[in-house]
């Protein structure tokens, strides 16, 4: 009964692979592609096209603003209630 399974499952796997593998490419210059690494290459290529190049030029949100000192920080020392712990609010 398990290599009944065992088969289902590898043939499973087997259709996943096969539906997402790529097997070829077509080349900016039109050509086909059926090499591993030339296909690796061609989507490299797309990808850094596509995402684009930044240039980090200058930080302009202050942190200092955004973050305020807090004094009253007692509360986070108490034992723990046990609504809290339930979640009940």
């Amino acid at each position: 009964m398990g290599d009944a399974g065992t088969k289902f499952f590898h043939s499973n796997a087997t259709i996943k692979y096969r539906k997402s593998l790529i097997t070829e490419l077509q080349s900016a210059e039109g050509s086909i592609v059926t090499e591993h690494k030339e296909k690796e290459k061609i989507i490299w290529e797309e990808f850094k096209e596509r995402l684009g190049v930044m240039e980090f030029t200058d930080f302009q949100i202050n942190p200092a603003l955004l973050i305020q000192r807090s004094t009253e920080l007692r509360s986070l020392e108490l034992p723990f209630q046990q609504w809290e712990i339930d979640g009940i609010i």
